[in-house]
């Protein structure tokens, strides 16, 4: 997981691509996470 320094809007936030990264905003900061594998996704 990765966190950014400089805060963050949430239209800053919604101009990120969508590449397959889980963008979250947690207190202004951008915090990043791998998505689920299929593996992690089967019921």
């Amino acid at each position: 997981m990765a966190v950014t320094q400089q805060k963050v809007t949430y239209s800053e936030l919604c101009q990120l691509p969508d590449d397959g990264v889980l963008y979250e905003l947690l207190d202004g900061k951008l915090v990043t996470r791998a998505s689920p594998t299929r593996r992690t996704n089967r019921s």
